[in-house]
């Protein structure tokens, strides 16, 4: 059973693998961005939201952790729904039998670990000064923005530099792609011309634009090597506790590794959406799913569900349907039978082994017993299907 903190790393860096890096780091007010779809149906982003003032779940007297959330809520210490037999709904007398998968569907593909070994070495880019910027490079850039000869307001970065990558941050026009073949050190003209629509500063819509550019560095991630892994053994030795990572080959195994079973997990709650019975799903587990989905939206957009309907008129039940709750809610029913069936109970030395603390006194005040026996129990009942399923070479 691998360790919460690994677990966390590792799901880290594959969405960030997914999101092509993850946002640029820039100044808002002075980015020549473009044009914003005010129709987007995405989430805002988080730095928008109004600061969250009461809890959003029912019961308030659990840990918090300081957002508002009572993580064990409706879980009793051993991580079962309280009060909830889930082989009363779930039939598993075929379970073996469906989860027979093949290799090539679970073996993660070469681009996936290079692209994971990518999102790790850029945690060490080093600032490089004697080449030009190509493309899909990120830059650290100033620069001043004026129409007719006249600076403008919110055109400039102040000479505070901001970072920008070639491709993946959105500015208007082609203006990062004239960034192309200089060097650090080069103070030139980026021409450009604003949207004829630019909700960001209507006053430069459909203005052509100079912006004097100087390009700062170009930050390059190294090649992952054995002295890269021990020049940061410290640091690796925290990021995969347990873990023997010496070599660059260990880490390209410990990759390997966890994707094929992260692959492997996912295929078979795939199975469990699809093909396993479930009769009925009780309203008090769906409103145990309510609550952790309400929890991962925090999450994730640093906002509450509640709030997320105040500022932004969204109806709560269609954010949450959006969430696919009934689904999620089937799924930890299946886990828990499936625990139930296999008689597993949650010991104190599983809380340490999953925290990797011989105290579990912190966590337990953040998260209660309920939420952290859970995920111990999900992990017994994964590593217990992962033994009984079939991968066909």
């Amino acid at each position: 059973m691998k360790k919460i903190t690994a677990i966390l790393l590792c799901i880290a860096l594959i969405l960030l693998a997914g999101c092509g890096g993850g946002k640029e780091s820039t100044e808002e007010e002075t980015k020549p961005a473009e044009s914003q779809d005010t129709a987007s149906t995405e989430a805002p982003e988080s730095e928008s939201a109004p600061e969250t003032t009461e809890a959003v779940d029912p019961d308030p007297d659990g840990p918090t952790n300081g957002t508002f959330f009572h993580y064990s809520f409706g879980l009793n210490d051993e991580g079962y729904m309280d009060g909830i037999t889930a082989l009363d709904y779930v039939d598993l007398s075929n379970l073996k039998d469906l989860l027979v998968f093949e290799k090539a569907d679970i073996e993660p593909d070469e681009d996936t670990i290079k692209t994971q070994i990518g999102t790790f070495t850029a945690l060490y880019k080093e600032q490089v000064t004697d080449r030009a910027v190509e493309d899909g490079d990120e830059v650290n850039i100033d620069y001043t923005g004026r129409i007719d000869g006249v600076a403008f307001d919110g055109g400039s970065t102040n000479g505070n530099g901001t970072l920008v990558t070639i491709g993946v941050t959105s500015y208007i026009d082609d203006f990062l792609e004239q960034l192309i073949g200089h060097k650090p050190g080069e103070t030139f003209d980026v021409e450009v011309t604003f949207p004829d629509e630019y909700p960001n500063n209507p006053d430069l819509a459909g203005k052509d634009a100079v912006f004097e550019c100087t390009i700062n560095f170009i930050n390059v991630a190294p090649e992952l090597t054995d002295e890269l892994i021990q020049a940061h053994q410290e640091d690796v030795d925290s990021y995969f506790p347990g873990e023997e990572i010496k070599t660059a080959d260990d880490l390209e195994k410990y990759f390997y590794n966890w994707d094929y079973e992260y692959n492997l997990q996912d295929a078979i709650e795939t199975v469990f959406r699809e093909k396993v019975d479930v009769s009925e799903v009780p309203e008090k587990v769906m409103e145990i799913e309510k609550s952790m989905q309400k929890i991962m939206f925090y999450s994730y957009y640093g906002m509450t569900v509640e709030d997320m309907e105040k500022a932004y008129g969204y109806a709560e039940d269609d954010l949450l349907q959006s969430l696919d709750i009934e689904t999620s809610a089937r799924t930890e029913m299946i886990y828990q039978a499936i625990a139930e069936q296999q008689d597993i109970h949650v010991t104190e030395d599983d809380f340490k082994e999953a925290t990797g603390q011989d105290n579990n006194a912190e966590f337990i005040e953040s998260y209660g017993k309920g939420y952290i026996a859970q995920y111990v129990m999900k992990s017994r009942v994964a590593d217990y299907l992962k033994e009984i399923a079939v991968v066909n070479e």
